[in-house]
């Protein structure tokens, strides 16, 4: 249990605090940190399931699932652990493999299979000290980026982040004011998801992503210049509406400072534009004005596709198209697919972040209750989607 955790690179915490993430029915010990190393979150994840008594199968493989419209079931493969094949026949399916995207985007980036050194894409990523590595370029300039960059500044290798597109930095405490603002200690955990949840109803949470970004923005005014001067280049998100707006139109684009946005300003983190990168060659990157940019190492913090991708794999590809894109914000500024009906009947996502799923899996299950109750009939039904996937990262 906890292995989509505790597999990321070392360096990992949450970037909202510890209060905003508790666990129904067992919450976190009060001494434990503001915001939560991946590791700690993959341990509580494996004693939740304990301490719950719930039924996990680990080290089970899902190959793939066919619905068959007449009896209402799906047809779901799986391996376990032992080498057992099996064949469930559920009448629900809920994936909840993650809210952005699990499947990594890898772009075409000229001449890299000419590059001589290790490439691996952020989710592959550990620790600096475990490549023994001098010099490291990485592709992307959102969260995993600045995350990786600090790990490997930290441990004395020359990190230099290539730059695709503007990303929007606040401090994460700023951030914070933004999403951790409705806490209140002296009101129930569900009256504080319940004021959550009200903020991020259409058109209220654009107006209060709007005014929120500007006055971000004057907080944090002088580590934005700072980084400006440093060569990053900043912007504000779509129409104004700053890193949270971001987070939930397209997973990514953004970066709460938790410490390399300094090292940036201070020089110990380089930042290239991609534009003044011609192409990879053997020993590192070629830059416009011929200079060779030395690596011993690529990482591509570059993002993941979303999880229709996923549902093309395992369900097919009529399915993807019929359900469309999962987890962005659809023409009523809604979270597209989660927690609610999708196109394909019996399949569910669940998703987001631990405050968000833990209000929001109860209005799941009850709605997956309602269906096999009948309650739900086809003229409530959802229609199908015609939206675009959409690949996230800076």
């Amino acid at each position: 249990m906890g292995d989509n955790w505790r597999n990321r690179y070392e360096s990992l915490t949450l970037h909202n605090p510890v209060e905003m993430n508790g666990f129904p029915y067992l919450p976190f010990p009060k001494h434990y940190p503001e915001y939560l190393p991946k590791d700690l979150v993959a341990d509580w994840l494996e004693i939740y399931a304990r301490y719950l008594d719930l039924d996990v199968w680990t080290g089970t493989e899902f190959f793939g699932a066919d619905y068959d419209d007449q009896t209402g079931q799906w047809s779901a493969r799986v391996r376990r652990a032992d080498g057992h094949e099996r064949v469930l026949h559920p009448k629900h399916i809920v994936l909840a493999t993650g809210g952005i995207g699990g499947k990594p985007s890898v772009p075409d980036l000229p001449g890299l299979g000419s590059f001589a050194g290790k490439v691996l894409h952020s989710s592959e990523y550990t620790k600096a000290a475990q490549y023994g590595i001098e010099r490291a370029i990485i592709v992307g300039a959102a969260t995993s980026a600045h995350d990786i960059a600090l790990d490997m500044s930290d441990n004395g290798v020359e990190a230099t982040m290539i730059q695709r597109g503007p990303i929007v930095v606040n401090h994460v405490a700023t951030a914070n004011l933004a999403v951790a603002g409705f806490l209140n200690p002296e009101i129930p955990t569900k009256v504080n998801d319940i004021r959550f949840a009200v903020g991020m109803i259409n058109p209220l949470r654009e107006a209060a992503s709007r005014e929120y970004h500007a006055y971000a923005k004057a907080l944090d005014g002088d580590l934005l210049k700072g980084l400006a001067a440093a060569g990053m280049r900043l912007g504000d998100g779509f129409n104004g509406l700053g890193w949270l707006d971001l987070f939930l139109r397209t997973g990514g684009g953004y970066y709460l400072n938790k410490g390399a946005s300094e090292r940036i300003i201070d020089g110990g983190i380089k930042v290239l534009q991609l534009d003044r990168m011609v192409e990879f060659v053997a020993n590192g990157a070629k830059l416009d004005d011929g200079t060779i940019l030395e690596a011993d190492m690529v990482v591509l913090a570059t993002g993941y596709h979303n999880r229709k991708v996923e549902v093309s794999e395992w369900f097919g590809s009529d399915v993807a198209e019929r359900v469309g894109d999962i987890a962005r914000l659809d023409s009523q500024g809604e979270w597209a697919n989660l927690w609610g009906q999708t196109a394909q009947r019996g399949l569910w996502f669940n998703g987001g972040g631990f405050n968000m799923t833990r209000s929001n899996s109860f209005v799941l299950a009850m709605l997956i209750k309602a269906d096999i109750e009948g309650l739900i009939t086809d003229r409530f039904r959802r229609a199908p989607a015609n939206s675009q996937s959409i690949t996230v990262g800076a």
